[in-house]
Formats: structure tokens, sequence, C-alpha cells
């Protein structure tokens, strides 16, 4: 009988072993699940910053490129418009509604950065949008003097006009070269690109 005893202590004692390891297997199966959840997840949020960070990025280099686009179209009525002064012939309404459409398009173009920043870019489109402006109000200052046949005042008008092809020169170079040092240190650093960094 104590054989008995002992076996079925030694039975009750596998018993207890198989459920004490069974309910540690089990807990240790969670724990290894919860931490594959936990590393799922944070690899998630990473990718998800990851692409949130590009997603910024490539909106910037697409405003700048509406900027640049935009003022290269400004240039161009602007230049034709300049041909008509150097001649000192009327500009023709549909140009100057041509250069109006192209200054107002840059304008809105321009404000489109503000949105995505950095504040060096944004200060850089705004002396561009604002140069232009200026441009665009000489030519209509010009325009007034020539029909009110004021030699005197076409002639200060196109000196400014002239001087005005200067600052625009001055102003693109400037924006480049905003855009340059601040979205292509982004792509290759990987940086966060958040409104109004400022590298």
């Amino acid at each position: 009988m104590d054989q008995g005893i002992a076996g079925l202590a030694a039975g009750i004692a596998g018993l207890i072993g198989a459920g004490v390891g069974g309910l540690a297997t089990a807990y240790g199966a969670r724990i290894g699940a919860q931490k594959t959840i936990e590393a799922a997840q944070t690899q998630v949020q990473a990718q998800s910053s990851v692409d949130h960070q590009q997603w910024v990025r490539d909106q910037r280099r697409q405003a700048c490129t509406d900027v640049f686009d935009a003022f290269s179209r400004y240039v161009q009525v602007a230049s034709s418009c300049g041909s008509c002064v150097r001649a000192a012939r009327a500009l023709p309404d549909d140009e100057m509604t041509e250069l109006f459409a192209a200054t107002r398009e840059l304008l809105i173009v321009s404000g489109h950065l503000e949105l995505w920043g950095p504040d060096e870019i944004v200060a850089a489109a705004q002396e561009i949008t604002g140069t232009a402006h200026a441009q665009h109000k000489l030519f209509a200052r010009w325009l007034e003097a020539f029909e009110s046949g004021d030699a005197e005042a076409m002639g200060d008008q196109a000196g400014r006009i002239d001087s005005g092809w200067e600052s625009l020169a001055r102003a693109r170079t400037d924006f480049a070269r905003a855009v340059q040092t601040h979205l292509t240190a982004h792509s290759l650093m990987g940086g966060p690109c958040r409104p109004g960094d400022s590298s």
C-alpha cells in the first residue's frame, strides 16, 4: 500500500508539475505574443512616420517646382512686355492681361509653400513674388506714361524696369539656393520635414 500511495503522490506531483509547466508555457507564449505585437506596432509607427516625412518632402518639392514653373511663365510674358518698352511702343492689352495673370499665378503657387515650409524657402518665394509684383507695377506705370506722352516718365520707368530684371534674377537665385540647401539636406539626411523647420 505504501507503494500505491507513493505512486499516487508521484502521479499527483507529475500532474501538478505538468499543470505548472503548462501555465508557465502559456504565460511565456502570451508574453512573447505581446512583445511581437508591440514590435510590429513600433515598426508600423516608424514606417508611418518615415512615409509621412517623405510625403511632406514630396509636397515641398512639388510646390517649389510649381514656383519655378510659374516664375518662368512670368518672365516669358514680362520679356515680351519689355520688348515693347525698349521699342517705345504701346503694351498691348492682352499682354498686360497675361502679365497680370502670370503675376497672380506666381503669387498663388508661392503661397502654397506656406503650408510646407521651411521659413527660408517661404521667405525666398515671397521675395520672388514681391519683386515680380513690383516689376508688374513698373510696366503699368510705363504704360500710363506712354499713354500720356510723358517721355521723361517713360524713360524713368524704363530704367526702373531694367533694374527690375536684375532684382528678379537675384530673387530667383536666392530661391534656388534656399531650395537646394533645405530640400537636398532633408533628402539626404532623412530629417523630419515640418512646416517652419529651418534646416
